[in-house]
C-alpha cells in the first residue's frame, strides 16, 4: 500500500535462478544418487507471483480503527502452471548424452510463455486488504502489469482506496496538536500528500519547511535561555542555528543534522526518483523528532503538575500541622 499512485516497478525476469539437489535414482535398488540441475523463475519474477496469489495475515495500521492490526490480504489465485516455479530440469545423465544441450533461447521462450499467460490472466489485479478488527473496514490497490515491445516487464499502482494519503495521516494524529504550535499540521500534510502522488521535491519543500518552523518555534520558547537576538539568530546558516539551540531541540535532530541537508539536496539537485527513494529516511526522521518533543513536552507538564500538588500538599499539611 506504500507504493506511489502510477509508481513502477521494474521486473527482471531474465536472471534465472540455477541450483542443484540430489535424488534417488530409482533404476538401482542400492541407494544410489544422482544430481538434478533445475533452471528457476528469477527472484523478482517469483516474489511478482507470490504477490499476486499469497493470501497471507500482515500486520498494519488501520485508518478507521485508528489502531494498528493485523490485516486478512485475499489471494488471486494464480494458476497452477504459474505457481510452478521450476523452468525447465535434468539429470546428470544428460551431459553424457551427446545429443543433448542446454539451450538459453529456449528457457526464454518458456518463459515469454508464462509471462503472457500471466498477463492475460491478470493484466489488472486487486489486492484486498480486511481488517480483522472490522471486517467492514476494507482498502484496495488496483495493479497492472505492463509489457513492451523491447520484452520489459513491470507492476504499476493504477489505483487504490482509501488513498495512500488517508493511510500516512494516521501517522499524523499523535502529533497533531504538536504541529498546530508551531503551524505545521498542513505542511506535514502536504508532504504526505505529494508523496503519495510520486512527486518527490515537492514533498520536500513542504517536509523542510516543518524542520525549519520547528527551529524557529524552539528558538522562541528558549531565547531567554540563548545570547542572541531574533535578528542575529536568523541571520545564521542552519548549522549555526542547530548548534545554538542544541540544548533545546530533540536529541535524535542535533544527533543527525544531516537530515536538514538531505532535505535540502532533494530540493536543489536531486531527481523525483532519488527524492522518492529517500524520502522514508526523512519522513521517519521528523516523526522521530516530533515524538521526542512529544514526549519532552508530556514529561514537562507532568513535572510542572506534579511540582504544584506536591507545594499545595505541603501548604496544606504545614497548615494543618499549625492548627493542631
Amino acid at each position: 500500500m506504500q507504493l506511489s499512485l502510477y509508481d513502477e516497478i521494474s521486473i527482471n525476469w531474465i536472471d534465472m535462478q540455477n541450483s542443484t539437489y540430489e535424488e534417488k535414482d530409482c533404476r538401482y535398488s542400492n541407494h544410489i544418487t544422482q544430481t538434478i540441475y533445475t533452471t528457476s523463475y528469477s527472484n523478482d519474477f517469483k516474489r511478482l507471483i507470490e504477490f499476486i496469489n499469497e493470501a497471507v495475515n500482515i500486520y498494519g495500521k488501520c485508518p478507521e480503527c485508528a489502531l494498528s492490526m493485523s490485516f486478512d490480504v485475499l489471494s488471486n489465485n494464480v494458476e497452477k502452471e504459474l505457481l510452478n516455479t521450476i523452468i525447465d530440469s535434468f539429470s546428470e545423465d544428460c551431459l553424457s548424452n551427446e545429443n543433448f544441450c542446454s539451450d538459453t533461447s529456449n528457457l526464454n521462450r518458456i518463459m515469454l510463455k508464462k509471462i503472457e499467460s500471466l498477463i492475460k490472466q491478470h493484466l489488472y489485479f486487486t489486492k484486498i486488504f480486511k481488517c480483522t478488527h472490522c471486517s467492514s473496514h476494507v482498502y484496495k490497490a488496483i495493479f497492472k502489469l505492463n509489457w513492451t515491445e523491447d520484452k520489459n516487464l513491470t507492476l504499476q499502482k493504477i489505483g487504490q482506496y482509501p488513498s495512500l494519503t488517508n493511510f500516512m495521516e494516521f501517522n499524523l494524529h499523535p502529533y497533531e496538536k504538536l504541529l498546530k504550535k508551531f503551524d505545521s499540521l498542513d505542511d506535514l500534510r502536504k508532504g504526505y500528500y505529494m508523496y503519495a502522488h510520486g512527486l518527490g521535491i515537492g514533498s520536500y519543500a513542504y517536509l523542510r519547511r516543518v524542520l525549519e518552523k520547528l527551529i524557529h518555534y524552539k528558538f522562541s520558547i528558549s531565547q531567554e535561555y540563548l545570547d542572541i537576538s531574533k535578528e542575529d539568530f536568523n541571520g545564521l546558516h542552519m548549522d549555526e542555528k542547530l548548534k545554538k539551540l542544541k540544548d533545546h531541540l530533540p536529541e535524535f535532530f542535533t544527533q543527525n543534522p544531516s537530515i536538514y541537508g538531505i532535505v535540502s539536496i532533494g530540493l536543489h539537485s536531486l531527481s523525483e526518483a532519488d527524492c522518492i527513494k529517500y524520502y522514508p529516511i526523512v519522513k521517519n526522521s521528523i516523526e522521530l523528532i516530533l515524538e521526542q518533543e512529544l514526549t519532552a513536552q508530556k514529561q514537562k507538564t507532568l513535572e510542572n503538575k506534579t511540582s504544584s500538588a506536591i507545594s499545595a500538599a505541603a501548604t496544606t499539611l504545614k497548615h494543618q500541622i499549625k492548627t493542631e
